[in-house]
């Protein structure tokens, strides 16, 4: 199963939120880089057949108006090979 990175956050807590979202629609996810101390981000993976699904999740998604900076994902849509 190939996984493809579809959003890369600043904290770990809002990769959690974007992971628990997805798999209550039944998207099997995986964090990456959460313990590594990368200035890349967190990022959140789902197997390549989902990302269409994932995305569409999360696009409709709206951070709270007084964390909207601090909320927004980094990149969307970043392939892993």
């Amino acid at each position: 199963m190939r996984l493809i990175t579809i959003a890369t956050f600043n904290f770990a807590s809002q990769v959690y939120l974007a992971k628990s979202l997805l798999e209550t629609q039944g998207i099997v996810c995986r964090i990456t880089n959460e313990h590594s101390g990368s200035s890349e981000g967190v990022g959140l993976q789902v197997p390549e057949d989902a990302v269409e699904a994932a995305l569409g999740i999360l696009d409709g998604v709206e951070p709270p108006a007084e964390q909207e900076d601090d909320s927004r994902l980094v990149s969307v849509g970043t392939l892993l090979c």
